[in-house]
């Protein structure tokens, strides 16, 4: 995450940034799991995946670490997630 940030974040953003006190990236993704999940971890069927999760992040820029990290199931929506943690 820091060698992405370092590679896309100009001088310019990184000065802007530096005036508040925390900076938030929330971001979600899906991961496919085994078949035998599926009871526990619910997926789509079909020609999607039998079982699968979402894992939910929260990165805080500046303090350059990781909080607020979710296992959900999948599908859902991000909405849920999002009213749990705006603060």
């Amino acid at each position: 995450m820091q060698l992405s940030l370092k590679n896309t974040i100009t001088t310019e953003t990184a000065q802007i940034l530096c005036q508040f006190k925390d900076v938030k990236i929330y971001d979600s993704t899906k991961i496919s799991l085994p078949d035998k999940l599926a009871e526990s971890w619910p997926g789509l069927d079909g020609r999607n995946a039998k079982s699968s999760l979402k894992i939910q992040i929260a990165y805080i820029l500046l303090s350059k670490s990781i909080t607020n990290l979710k296992l959900t199931k999948f599908p859902g929506t991000d909405t849920f997630y999002t009213e749990q943690i705006i603060t």
